[in-house]
């Protein structure tokens, strides 16, 4: 099955939005319940989508305190670990499912359908061959750029969380409560205005990776 038609049979289900908001909470947030899929030492995997508390300075212009990102690749600089990924909760919700979409669609046999079915069956899922060049070139024209961030893994607070690929589809229906200091109303347009801009566009990954994903 799409990655669309997951969406469009999942909306479908009235309480879907509470339901996926209270899962997030429960698991990723509060901890009250482990993820089904559990990270391993310090591993971290490119492909795989994870969510972790964070520490950032409440200075910034605005910051998230519990990211859901898409991790694309780790390096050291100067000596410091640190993840590159694609922050979702800076990205609105039809731009979402086609980030994700399109990593699922072209993922799915390529590793993903196995993963889900080994972590139904108690065994380990398998890693994908992620490729970050592979990988802008599926995403263009769909804006991540702009919401491309770098975390410092000394600043991440507690073990990171898997969101495992078959619920992949649920941080396309959350909402950015997490991210302090602007509403999700503004945070949307902005993304917006910059993706219609091709100038901002070519300057966006460097731009973020300088801003170090909002965090100096």
């Amino acid at each position: 099955m799409r990655f669309i038609e997951i969406i469009n049979k999942q909306v479908r289900v009235k309480t879907v939005k509470t339901d996926t908001e209270t899962w997030f909470d429960d698991i990723y947030v509060n901890n009250k319940k482990l993820p089904r899929e559990v990270m391993k030492d310090k591993m971290y995997i490119p492909g795989k989508i994870y969510s972790f508390k964070y520490f950032a300075d409440p200075k910034l212009k605005f910051y998230d305190l519990h990211p859901v990102v898409l991790l694309l690749y780790t390096k050291v600089v100067n000596n410091d670990f640190q993840l590159y990924c694609i922050n979702l909760s800076l990205v609105p919700p039809l731009s979402k499912v086609k980030i994700i979409g399109k990593l699922y669609d072209f993922y799915y046999n390529k590793g993903i359908k196995t993963s889900i079915d080994n972590l139904n069956a108690g065994k380990a899922t398998l890693k994908l061959n992620f490729d970050y060049k592979l990988v802008s070139t599926l995403l263009q024209n769909t804006g991540y750029q702009f919401s491309l961030s770098v975390y410092k893994h000394r600043k991440i607070i507690g073990k990171p969380r898997i969101i495992t690929y078959d619920d992949w589809w649920k941080p396309c229906l959350l909402t950015p409560k997490y991210i302090k200091k602007i509403n999700s109303s503004a945070l949307y347009k902005l993304y917006n205005m910059e993706k219609e801009n091709s100038q901002a566009l070519e300057q966006a990954e460097q731009k973020a990776i300088e801003n170090n994903g909002g965090d100096k």
